[in-house]
């Protein structure tokens, strides 16, 4: 067996004549909270074995022209040019999100039964053995069954409507379920992400954005999350015209391409809360008034021992978007007025998505310093 697993391969490649894998997902109507996946294989002629692993939670397992040989391991049978595995997957998670953009509930993926909003699942690359010619390799595909969308990051199935809008070198697709009730016009909420696609100069916008309006028949625990690069769902009620704009703020996540210390962890979600408001703010969607009201919640009492930079201070407070919103806004103030506009937060941001390791406090320091000079940093 030892030698027989050394002798299997897992290399990935999409060609023509490549061990093709579909990884595709269906409603179980009357199995709410459940997925069914099926794993559909194309085989070419010059592969001799198959094996693959179904993940642990992986229930009812139905297959076709594959064989179990141990708990979790299926072997293809050989003769045919196609095979298949189908098992049921559970499909709600939860949260204990806090902040600004958590909801009463606790659901953080959910299907309900004629509609889902759920993480798009691995799929696992195969083992094989070919006896003879070239490495086939394996292309690993997505796809839904019936009505849907699969994005990098999540799956959207259920009935549904589609819209799109392309600009500043974004495709942006909005995803309206037909149990979902919007609460904003399908044109200002591509106004707004789009106005924000344009304002924020902070790297690479991703080629594309899928955005789902999630129908709000359930006990959500957030009013939006992001998930990957450039996926992210917002509560079908959720409106544009707020200081919390939802769908600015994931919008936002998508522009982040940080990794971040424990000392600058805050700037995930401050920042995200920051450019929500401000970008509201700038298409005259809110008044100077709601905004700054937004940003003085970091002011709350509840906050008075935060210290942003460790983050044991704030965990399970909601700090990091409120008080961090606050910082974040305090200096982008400073930055732009000690240097009569020509720079401001975004320049210091723009600098922490090029790094390639993790940002820490210190570095977070020294781009503002380098970008507004010493007074500002030391305020930071």
């Amino acid at each position: 067996a030892a030698d027989r697993q050394q002798s299997i391969t897992t290399k990935q490649y999409d060609s023509h004549d490549s061990i093709v894998v579909t990884q595709e997902y269906r409603l179980t109507p009357d199995q709410p909270g459940r997925i069914d996946i099926q794993w559909r294989f194309r085989i070419p002629d010059r592969v001799s074995d198959v094996q693959t692993q179904l993940p642990p939670d992986a229930t009812n397992v139905r297959t076709s022209r594959f064989r179990q040989t141990d708990d979790r391991t299926y072997e293809w049978s050989g003769n045919t040019s196609t095979a298949a595995i189908t098992f049921t997957r559970e499909a709600n998670e939860t949260t204990d999100r806090v902040g600004p953009e958590a909801s009463d509930g606790r659901l953080k993926f959910v299907d309900a039964g004629d509609w889902a909003v759920i993480r798009r699942q691995p799929a696992t690359t195969p083992g094989y053995r070919y006896p003879r010619g070239q490495d086939p390799g394996v292309s690993l595909r997505s796809a839904v069954a019936g009505d849907g969308v699969v994005g990098d990051d999540l799956v959207y199935l259920g009935p549904h409507e589609t819209s799109e809008r392309t600009t500043h070198g974004q495709q942006f697709r909005l995803v309206v379920p037909d149990a979902a009730n919007l609460a904003t016009d399908r044109e200002e909420i591509f106004e707004s992400v789009t106005h924000a696609s344009n304002r924020l100069r902070i790297g690479d916008r991703d080629e594309s954005v899928l955005m789902i309006a999630a129908p709000t028949s359930v006990s959500w625990g957030v009013l939006g999350l992001q998930m990957g690069s450039s996926d992210f769902y917002v509560l079908a009620d959720e409106r544009v015209d707020t200081p919390d704009n939802t769908w600015v703020h994931e919008y936002v996540h998508t522009r982040q391409d940080l990794d971040s210390s424990d000392g600058a962890r805050w700037f995930y979600e401050g920042s995200a809360e920051y450019y929500a408001a401000l970008l509201t703010l700038e298409q005259d969607r809110i008044g100077y008034d709601a905004f700054r009201d937004q940003l003085e919640r970091g002011t709350w009492h509840q906050f008075a021992d935060v210290r942003l930079a460790v983050p044991s201070t704030w965990r399970a407070t909601g700090a990091n978007y409120y008080t961090g919103a606050l910082v974040a806004g305090d200096i982008d103030r400073r930055i732009r007025l000690a240097t009569d506009g020509e720079a401001t937060l975004q320049d210091a941001f723009r600098r922490m998505n090029r790094e390639e390791s993790a940002v820490t406090h210190s570095q977070f320091l020294e781009y503002v310093r380098d970008e507004s000079g010493e007074s500002v940093a030391d305020s930071a």
